[in-house]
Parts: structure tokens; C-alpha cells; sequence
């Protein structure tokens, strides 16, 4: 490389001339920041700036504000702030859509009965289940946090707030009526502002309560039931009281991303991870179609977008989950690189067996484990993405996107952002030239290796010293302008299956 000269080139005159400039002494890898989306809905009649990304400070109780206590981007933001600050360390934003057209909410009744009073105090729980989109955001805000601390660390084993249930606390004293009982329970429900629901008490009914939904789709359906103190059903016959609750109004009307929601989401905006409120193949048909555009080497950006659903169950063996229903919707979208599904259940149904978690891993849906307490351990983060023929698809683990997203992320810095690289002479290899910004093709190759090194030094590039000789750089020979470069080198693996065989005998030896 030409040394670098400070004092004009034309001067004569004695002279000794210092000048400082900063030496260029990186030593790791450029890793791309991560930056996650949320989105989804406000509370109804909440006054907002649609399809706008909106940056958290970190606070739910923020998001809450802005967007409605309860609606589905402040739930989203609980679980991605939780207090305990397990959650999300990146930068987060938010951003409201629109309900869908002609869109219904959910809507349920409450129903008191206590003929003659409550015969004896109860202590109980109003337990509601989480909304299912919640648990994309869990997920995503831990997998982002710990992308961003070691993006080529897979997030296998991280312990999971999804698919949980929140007991609510209530207290009702022997000789209270009805009524009495849906007022009391009304003020313990106000006391929340988290709830997905308002809860309102029907004037010409005695000891009813109306919980609707604060905003509107089919997904503000919303589970929950009355238990004792024991967390088990309440016996009538101890006190004296029965609760029933039904549907009203069925949730009603599929959500969809505005195109005017994604299109702020462009190349500049540097998106890495998108949480969906909406789960329905339009939708993800719609993310994968928008961001497998910036797989395009002019952008090189490889965004993963998450979104949950509760697991079906079986129509044939009750209580078992339906594993074949989610395997054929899974091989439907088999070319989709974008796109994790987060499936999971409230406890209804039996855990998964091993067999059946690795089917359901082969057709594109991450393996979550439960624990014996219920919460949920993740294992594998996988997308849909498992062409036929292909055993092992460079773009089916979420962790294997990561690596290619910061690899394609620091060569793009280097080359396309860095002072060095910005404008360049290129020269032939046994030129001798004075100007500062000539290169050689073994300059080029030189700094290529230089990547390769630090991503592999990072962890992102298997064999990193054996890659740099496979590296192979020409100057295009119907263009003297243009530069072909092409890298060759292997991302590493993680460790997920670890195959103990013992051969063990019996000791014949005294």
C-alpha cells in the first residue's frame, strides 16, 4: 500500500513535517445492531400516529400511554419490559395499525348467582391466560437481547415468560348478594390496567358483569375462569355462589399489516426482528414477501419476523395436540426464510414428546420444551424454512440467519460505508504509485480476509484461516470499474444434539 504524505507534494524548501491522523486498529468484526418492531393495535378509540415506529424508553407503562393500558402493543411491551428486566436490551419501537374492517370485539359475560347470600367468605383468583401474541414478543425481545451480546451464542435453553396465567386476587365476605359480589370484583378488575378487557356491570341485570375487549379482531378473544384459593373450581355448595361466564359477542375480523406500516420499515430503518400481533398466512405471506426483498445483495439485510399461536387440539385424541394440522401448515410455507411461529398451550394438553417435537421442528416450527412447572424452556428457534432435498437449508435456524445477517452486514460496512473503501483507485498488482488511494487486487483480497478473520475470530466463521486461502478476487473483464469478489467459508454450528453411547459389560475380573 503507497505511503501516505502529509506535506505538499511540491514543496522544496527544508522542512520536517508532523501530522496525526487516527490508525485504523479494529480488531473485532462490524456487528449489526438489532433493532426490534412491534406490531399491532392501540386500544379502541385511542387517538394515534398510525404506521409510525415509535422508540420505547424501556418503561411498559410508557407504551401503555401512548398506545392504551391492556391494547395489544402495551401487553406486547410487559412482557418485553418486564420488572424484573429480563426483557428486551435493544432498541424497541412500536407502531399502531389499524383494526381490521368491520371488525368485532370480543365480548363476554359475567353471571353472579347467590340465591341467599354468599354462605361463606372466599378468597379466590380471576385467572386470565396470557394473549397468545405475547409470547412472540417474549421470545423475541430475549433472542434479540442475546444477539446483541453474542450473535453467534443461539438463544438454545433461554427459560420463557410465554404462554403463562396471571391470578388476579379477590376477596368476597359471607352475606354479600350477587350484586354485591359483581361490584366487589368489578373494583378489584379496575385496579388492573393491563387486563385485555373493561370490565362494566349491566345496570338491569343483578350480579352481571360485561368484560369487552379493548380492541377489535378475532384475536381479542380472551380466556379466563374463577377459582378458589386452591386454584381449583368453586363448590357451590360450600358457598353459595356460582359464576358463569359466556361469549356475547364472538371476536370477529383477520388482521392484516397496512403496506404503509412496512414501507417505514425500509433499508435505512436497519430493522433486524419484527413482532406481529397477527398470526393468519395473509400476514406472514405479506412479511416474507416484503422482507425476503432485502436478501437482495444491494441491501443484504435479513430480517426475521416472529408471531405466535396457541396450539390446536387433536379432533381425535382429546387433550394431545393436533401435531399433523401444524406439520401440513408448516410444509405450506416450506420457502419461508422469514417468518418464526411461536406455538405453545396454557396446560390444557400433553406435553409434547421428543418424537413428536423434532416432526414438528422439520416442518418449521421452533421446539419449545415445557418444564415441570409449566413455563416453557426454548430450545430451537426455527423458521418455516425447510426446502425439499435439503437436509440442512442455510436459512432454517433463527440463530444461522443471525450469523449470515452480521457476516453480509460487515463486509456491506466495509466496503460500502468505510472512509477507506469509499473511493478507490484500482491498480495493477506491480504498479508503484504514490497516491494514497490506489489499491491492488491483493489489497482487496487482503481486507476480505481481514472480515473473514475478525467474523471468525467472533465466532461466526468456521476454519477461518482455511477460508482466507479459498477467498478469490478479480476485476470484472467487460468492466474495469467493477470489483468480483467472492468469499467461501463456513458458518459454525451449535452444539443441539449431543449422542451419548456407553458400552457397559459386567466386571468378570476378581
Amino acid at each position: 500500500m503507497a505511503i501516505t504524505k502529509s506535506l505538499d507534494v511540491s514543496a522544496i524548501a527544508s522542512a520536517t513535517s508532523v501530522t496525526v491522523k487516527q490508525r485504523n486498529q479494529q480488531t473485532a468484526a462490524n456487528l449489526r445492531p438489532e433493532k426490534i418492531v412491534c406490531i399491532g393495535q392501540a386500544q379502541d378509540g385511542k387517538t394515534i400516529e398510525k404506521n409510525k415506529p415509535v422508540l420505547a424508553s424501556g418503561n411498559s407503562d410508557d407504551i401503555g400511554v401512548i398506545y392504551g393500558f391492556g391494547s395489544p402493543l402495551h401487553r406486547m411491551a410487559i412482557k418485553l419490559f418486564p420488572k424484573n428486566g429480563n426483557g428486551s436490551k435493544v432498541d424497541t419501537y412500536f407502531m399502531g395499525v389499524d383494526a381490521p374492517s368491520t371488525a368485532s370485539a370480543e365480548v363476554q359475560t359475567l353471571a353472579i348467582a347467590a340465591t341467599s347470600g354468599i354462605k361463606k367468605s372466599l378468597n379466590g383468583y380471576i385467572v386470565l391466560n396470557d394473549l397468545v401474541f405475547e409470547a412472540a414478543a417474549d421470545v423475541c425481545g430475549k433472542v434479540a437481547t442475546n444477539a446483541h451480546n453474542n450473535p453467534a451464542k443461539a438463544p438454545r435453553g433461554t427459560d420463557l415468560n410465554a404462554f403463562e396465567k396471571t391470578a388476579i386476587p379477590f376477596t368476597l365476605t359471607k352475606g354479600m348478594t350477587a350484586d354485591e359480589a359483581a361490584d366487589a370484583i368489578k373494583e378489584v378488575l379496575d385496579e388492573y390496567l393491563e387486563l385485555p378487557f373493561t370490565a362494566v356491570k349491566t345496570a338491569e341485570k343483578t350480579g352481571e358483569l360485561t368484560l369487552t375487549a379493548k380492541w377489535k379482531g378475532s384475536d381479542s378473544y380472551f380466556e379466563l375462569v374463577i377459582l378458589d384459593e386452591d386454584k381449583q373450581p368453586i363448590d357451590a355448595t360450600v358457598y353459595g355462589v356460582t359464576f358463569t361466564i359466556t361469549r356475547a359477542t364472538e371476536a370477529a375480523g383477520v388482521g392484516i399489516i397496512p403496506d404503509e406500516a412496512l414501507e417505514q420499515l425500509d433499508e435505512e430503518f436497519g430493522v433486524t426482528r419484527v413482532i406481529s400481533q397477527y398470526a393468519n398466512s395473509t400476514v406472514l405471506d405479506a412479511l416474507q414477501e416484503y422482507f425476503e426483498a432485502f436478501h437482495d445483495g444491494l441491501i443484504a439485510q435479513y430480517v426475521i419476523c416472529y408471531s405466535a399461536i396457541e396450539a390446536p387440539e387433536s379432533e381425535t385424541v382429546e387433550g394431545t395436540w393436533d401435531v399433523q394440522s401444524l406439520i401440513t401448515t408448516g410444509n405450506d410455507r416450506r420457502d419461508d426464510s422469514v417468518n418464526v411461529q411461536i406455538v405453545g398451550d396454557f396446560g390444557k394438553l400433553r406435553k409434547l414428546k421428543y418424537a413428536e417435537r423434532d416432526r414438528l421442528a422439520k416442518a418449521g416450527y421452533s421446539n419449545l420444551v415445557q418444564k415441570s412447572d409449566g413455563s416453557y424452556r426454548l430450545m430451537d428457534l426455527i423458521t418455516f424454512y425447510h426446502p425439499q432435498g435439503n437436509s440442512n437449508p442455510l436459512f432454517r435456524f433463527d440463530r444461522d440467519v443471525t450469523v449470515i445477517g452480521n457476516s453480509a452486514y460487515d463486509f456491506m460496512t466495509t466496503f460500502r460505508d468505510s472512509e477507506e473503501w469509499k473511493s478507490v483507485i484500482l491498480i495493477g498488482a506491480n504498479d508503484i504509485t504514490t497516491n494514497p488511494a490506489a489499491r491492488t487486487l491483493d489489497d482487496v483480497k487482503a481486507a476480505v480476509n481481514t472480515r473473514i478473520s475478525l467474523q471468525g475470530q467472533a465466532g461466526l466463521i468456521a476454519n477461518y484461516a482455511d477460508a482466507q486461502k479459498e477467498t478469490e478476487v478479480e476485476i470484472d473483464s467487460s468492466n474495469p470499474n467493477r470489483v468480483n469478489i467472492n468469499p467461501k467459508f463456513d458458518i459454525t454450528g451449535v452444539g443441539r444434539i449431543f449422542d451419548i453411547t456407553n458400552f457397559v459389560g459386567f466386571n468378570f475380573k476378581g
